[in-house]
């Protein structure tokens, strides 16, 4: 497939924001691994559980979460102007 420059050019990437919390405490977590495409587009939750990932892909997207503590979750997001408020239920990694 051959796209023309302004087929390339008219598309801006997206950049989805959000924080991840515990479910049970409403803490925040940080070192969540956060990810549209492992090994691409990819952030890690700060010590605030904040996170911030550019992606090329259009949306809507499946946002994926995982953390060691914590059953893995993927998240639907069809708006990139608002953050996104995830939540993570303690237990193993599925």
């Amino acid at each position: 497939m051959i796209l023309t420059y302004s087929e390339i050019s008219s598309y801006v990437p997206a950049t989805l924001k959000g924080r991840v919390t515990d479910a049970s405490s409403k803490q925040t977590i940080p070192e969540a691994h956060v990810f549209i495409i492992e090994g691409e587009e990819e952030a890690f939750t700060n010590s605030d559980g904040e996170f911030s990932i550019k992606t090329w892909q259009k949306l809507p997207v499946n946002v994926t979460v995982r953390h060691k503590r914590y059953t893995n979750s993927i998240f639907y997001n069809n708006n990139a102007s608002k953050p996104l408020e995830i939540t993570l239920v303690p237990g193993q990694p599925k």
